[in-house]
C-alpha cells in the first residue's frame, strides 16, 4: 500500500500524516484480535476534535459502559456489576482477609505494565504505610513490566514478556505460603489518531 511503513509485527500502518480522512475500519481485522482493553472505543473516535466539556462527557460515557448491569443494553463483556464479577470480588476479599491474618506467611503482589505498574508501585507503598500505622508488618509488593527502571522511565514492549513476569513473581513470592497477585489495568480505551 503506498504511503505505508512496515513495522516489526507485520502490520501495515499509515506513515505519520497519512491518517486524515481514513476510516478506522481499515484496522478492524487487527482490532478483532486484540483484548477488549486494547481496542479502540467508537464513543471516542473524534476525541481529538472535542472541547474540554465534550471530552469529559465522552469519557463519562466510556466509564458508564463498565458499570452497566447485565440486563442493560447488550454487553459483550462482563461488567463490574455482573453476578460472576461480584461473586469473584467477594471470594478475593475473603482470600485477602486470610493473608492479612498471617502476614509473615503471605504476600500481596500488585502488578501491571506502564502506568498500571506505576499505580501498583504507589499503591503497594501506600498500603505498607497503612500497615505500619496499624503496627502490622508490610505485606504488599509490586511488579512492573520491565522492572524497577520502568517506574520512572517508559520501556515499551516489556509487558509482552510473560516468562520474565513469571520469573519476577517467583522471586518476590519465594518462601511465602499464600500469595495473591492482583493485576492492575488503568488503560483508557480511546480511538487513537496518528498525525
Amino acid at each position: 500500500m503506498p504511503g505505508t511503513k512496515r513495522f516489526q509485527h507485520g502490520i501495515e500502518t499509515p506513515e505519520p500524516g497519512k491518517w486524515e480522512g481514513r476510516p478506522l475500519l481499515h484496522l478492524s481485522g487487527y482490532e478483532a484480535a486484540l483484548p477488549v482493553t486494547e481496542k479502540s472505543n467508537p464513543l471516542t473516535q473524534d476525541l481529538d476534535k472535542a472541547d474540554a466539556e465534550e471530552i469529559v462527557r465522552l469519557l463519562g460515557q466510556c466509564d458508564a459502559e463498565i458499570f452497566q448491569e447485565e440486563g442493560q443494553a447488550l454487553p459483550t463483556y462482563q461488567r463490574l456489576y455482573s453476578e460472576s464479577i461480584l461473586t469473584t470480588m467477594v471470594q478475593v476479599a475473603g482470600k485477602v482477609q486470610e493473608v492479612l491474618k498471617e502476614p509473615d506467611r503471605g504476600l500481596m503482589v500488585l502488578s501491571g505494565g506502564g502506568t498500571s505498574g506505576r499505580m501498583a508501585f504507589l499503591m503497594s507503598v501506600s498500603f505498607n504505610q497503612l500497615m505500619r500505622g496499624l503496627e502490622q508488618k508490610s505485606l504488599y509488593t509490586y511488579l512492573i513490566a520491565g522492572g524497577d527502571r520502568s517506574v520512572v522511565a517508559s520501556r515499551e514492549g516489556t509487558e509482552d514478556s510473560a516468562l520474565h513476569g513469571i520469573e519476577e513473581l517467583k522471586k518476590v513470592a519465594a518462601g511465602k505460603k499464600r500469595v495473591i497477585v492482583i493485576g492492575i489495568s488503568v488503560g483508557l480505551s480511546v480511538s487513537r489518531k496518528m498525525d
